[in-house]
């Protein structure tokens, strides 16, 4: 479909072209949209050009729209790690490995069995392909080693495992995302979509669709008025090579029904300015986020203006850095569960089980001194009760106590309220989640005593409570874990799946967003962060037991179509922005991530009429504290004249004075000394 070619939002097009086919009655009309922000700006963009109630358009996520197919329940990672490894001991008996054995590759079987089903691909000859594969770099005249029979015993298994899981799901109701996108599409293919509520469907700003998708949208056209919408820039979409418009080139070439209409050109244009920031560190990027936002202020609405964080580690600077003048924030993105103060806490706690379960002799538990001064000094443990840790921490520094024991430490408050954090614990499933829980509990109205300063760990609480809580019957189910390490995984894969949800009104004020939730979204004023290789676009990891040969063959995406996604996220993002600043810093971490994103050298080489340029901003570096001084009174000297007359000057000393006389009188004079380390040698 055609829409106007000019620099008008994407969503606003849309509503325009929803009034002019079905004026303000929107009852038999579904939209399909990537998220459901898009969702809500498309229904303000509606509201703002009908005055009068109407009744608004039915709106999906590609998600959301299967779910009208199917009845399945589809299951997270981690139960279906377990669905798979119950599966696995079936086929293998006596010779299957322990689940600590298969965790690790059996995730990466899951991902790999997702997508061949979601590209529709014949299960049955990617894994003989596979097979053939290891069979001929084993190739030899001789009759295989015991070993090489193992190893390509493996690779014979995996296609009976595929089917022999895919059955067992279907029997018990369950799924996974590639078997039923599948699923559906054959269904819709076969039978069509059946009665609809719709009349009218329309597919908007989607990108990177799989042969599932496709076939599901090719179904609505068969079945009822379907059209699809695409948000893109000429400058990318019919460039030969451009990497922002792979997947509409491909789909062009394979499906070009699904492509028709005029692709408007609004991304290398006069009156769009692009400004590169260098910042001399990653937290600095807040700083001059800060400093930009304040000199646009007087010029804009900040309805209109986005600050994306590619790098979602930046989110709290970037809070924290806000000038005052704003007074309306909406942030989107959710604060990783897994970068929060909590979760380093509950971290220690793992790390000191995992140092008793390596030192526990018989009954006798013993743990290593530094864990375990790492989890009591920790500052949400250390704001509670500072006092009792500084004494038990003296104590241990002042007694060398490498090794501590329960009795070292029966009186310790935090101790006797959790007795159990300090034993071995001998069942890995449920168990240890619910002594987590547990201690959560007790630490949350003790955190709610000093708000002000713990508001993000009590939200952290409550949404590490909710993975917990959902992982908890998990375990409780599949009790197969036998390693910490395992547990830990598995403990860390719960959280990362979680985020901490910040509050705002989503349709006013300054928009705070990930990359991912600004897609069919666009603003007059961008500032974007993070425009670093291995940020922006990903550093590449590839976890599939299936080589790139056999990937490529198969249509199957790998790192060339991530990176495409990502440049898609990008270039989309500023096609119809009009003052666009983007910050990167040059920080090497020592895998690449300093280096500068190609991006910005692709917008500085492909775009002729953008005015793009390159600007420094000044950090301030805050209040400088003042040089330490001692004054050379009366008593300084009497000090001074006492410590010559009793002890004399040492060579040690007079070097120390040489190099710094103020670390020489807090030393020599003063008597103050560095802390003492525990001695771990004789």
């Amino acid at each position: 479909m055609e829409l106007k070619n000019k620099a008008e939002s994407f969503l606003d097009e849309i509503a325009d072209l929803l009034i002019k086919n079905h004026g303000n009655d929107f009852e038999k009309t579904a939209v399909i949209l990537p998220s459901k922000r898009s969702a809500l700006f498309l229904k303000k963009a509606l509201a703002s050009r009908i005055k009068e109630t109407f009744w608004a358009p039915t709106t999906f996520n590609f998600t959301e729209l299967i779910s009208l197919h199917h009845n399945e329940i589809i299951l997270d990672k981690t139960t279906l790690s377990f669905e798979l490894y119950q599966v696995y001991m079936k086929l293998e008996g006596n010779q299957a490995e322990t689940f600590d054995q298969f965790y690790k590759w059996g995730e990466i079987l899951l991902t790999d069995f997702n997508e061949i089903d979601l590209y529709q691909l014949d299960a049955k000859e990617v894994f003989k392909d596979l097979k053939n594969i290891h069979e001929l770099e084993s190739w030899n005249t001789e009759v295989y080693t015991e070993m090489q029979e193992r190893y390509l015993g493996f690779w014979r298994k995996l296609a009976p495992l595929y089917f022999a899981f895919r059955d067992h799901l279907e029997k018990k109701g369950f799924s996974y995302t590639g078997a039923t996108y599948k699923a559906v599409a054959k269904e819709l293919k076969l039978n069509g979509i059946g009665k609809s509520e719709f009349s009218h469907v329309y597919f908007c700003g989607l990108n990177a669709l799989s042969p599932s998708e496709i076939s599901i949208i090719k179904s609505y056209q068969r079945s009822i008025e379907t059209e699809l919408i695409w948000d893109l820039d000429n400058h990318y979409a019919n460039h030969p090579v451009h990497e922002a418009g792979h997947f509409y080139r491909t789909l062009k070439e394979s499906h070009p029904e699904l492509t028709k209409g005029k692709i408007p050109s609004n991304l290398d244009v006069a009156n769009k300015k692009i400004t590169i920031y260098q910042a001399p560190s990653n937290v600095a990027q807040a700083k001059i986020t800060a400093q930009i936002l304040h000199e646009i202020s007087p010029i804009i609405s900040y309805e209109k203006c986005a600050v994306v964080l590619p790098d979602s580690a930046l989110l709290l600077p970037v809070l924290q850095d806000l000038p005052s003048s704003i007074e309306a924030v909406n942030v989107t993105m959710g604060f990783p569960l897994e970068k929060t103060e909590l979760f380093s806490l509950l971290e220690s706690i793992l790390k000191l089980q995992e140092n008793i379960q390596k030192y526990q002799t018989g009954d006798s538990v013993n743990f290593h001194y530094i864990p375990f001064l790492r989890l009591i000094k920790h500052p949400i443990l250390r704001q509670l009760c500072q006092e009792e840790v500084d004494a038990i921490d003296y104590t241990i520094r002042k007694r060398n106590k490498v090794f501590i024991n329960h009795e070292d430490i029966k009186n310790m408050s935090f101790y006797t309220e959790h007795p159990n954090l300090f034993k071995k614990w001998s069942n890995l499933g449920s168990e240890p989640i619910q002594l987590i829980l547990d201690f959560l509990d007790y630490l949350q109205p003790m955190l709610k005593q000093h708000i002000t300063q713990n508001e993000i760990n009590l939200h952290a609480i409550n949404v590490t409570k909710e993975a917990l809580s959902k992982l908890l019957p998990i375990l409780s189910n599949y009790p197969y874990i036998q390693n910490l390490s395992t547990f830990k995984k598995i403990f860390k894969n719960a959280c990362s799946n979680h985020q901490l949800s910040f509050f705002g009104e989503p349709l006013s004020g300054l928009q705070i967003m990930g990359l991912l939730e600004t897609r069919a979204l666009d603003f007059e004023n961008l500032i974007i962060l993070s425009l670093n290789e291995n940020i922006l676009p990903r550093a590449k990891h590839d976890n599939s037991i299936l080589p790139y040969d056999l990937k490529k063959f198969h249509a199957l995406p790998g790192s060339k179509e991530r990176d495409a996604v990502m440049a898609n996220h990008f270039f989309r993002l500023i096609q119809r922005a009009q003052n666009v600043h983007l910050v990167y810093a040059p920080i090497s971490d020592g895998f690449g991530a300093g280096e500068k994103s190609r991006f910005l050298l692709q917008l500085k080489e492909e775009l002729k009429q953008a005015q793009i340029g390159n600007r420094r901003f000044k950090i301030p570096l805050g209040t400088r504290v003042p040089n330490n001084q001692v004054t050379k009174n009366d008593l300084f000297y009497s000090e001074l004249e006492e410590y010559l007359s009793n002890k004399g000057l040492s060579v040690s000393a007079l070097n120390k004075f040489i190099r710094c006389p103020l670390d020489f009188y807090y030393t020599y004079v003063c008597g103050l000394r560095d802390e003492k380390d525990v001695e771990e040698e004789i």
